[in-house]
């Protein structure tokens, strides 16, 4: 099984901490955030369902492939996303809708990672990147 570990610090509010007790003192522990390494076949499952539901062809999307875009799809420019939309505010809209996971693939990658939304660092890093969630909406 590929798994990856890391180690990650992130401030949680006090009340999420739980305290556990050693030897001789109290140490406050702040819980690990879930990532895991998808394996071959769970890619290529995602793969396809992004396929089916988003009508993407493998050489990018739109607006870069020229065809129309459907009612329900909004294309962005990357900074000014960003600008409007910082990381820890889209981690926030993404739990106000009770989605606390996501999937990201990217093009010509052989990995994929599910992670808890407080991991996710959207970058381009010159191949198209896909995050998305179970229901994939």
């Amino acid at each position: 099984m590929n798994t990856r570990y890391l180690m990650y610090v992130h401030h949680y509010p006090k009340n999420n901490k739980k305290s556990i007790r050693t030897e001789d003192r109290d140490m406050e522990t702040t819980p690990t955030p879930y990532e895991r390494t998808l394996q071959q076949d769970e890619i290529q499952e995602l793969w396809k369902q992004i396929q089916e539901h988003w009508d993407t062809n493998g050489n990018g999307w739109y607006p870069i492939t020229g065809s129309d875009m459907p009612l329900t799809v909004l294309a962005f420019e990357d900074a000014w996303f960003y600008h409007e939309i910082p990381s820890d505010v889209l981690k926030k809209i993404l739990k106000t809708h009770g989605i606390t996971r996501v999937w990201e693939l990217r093009e010509g990658h052989a990995s994929g990672y599910e992670m808890d939304t407080e991991l996710i660092d959207l970058y381009y890093d010159g191949t198209e990147g896909y995050w998305t969630s179970e229901s994939m909406d």
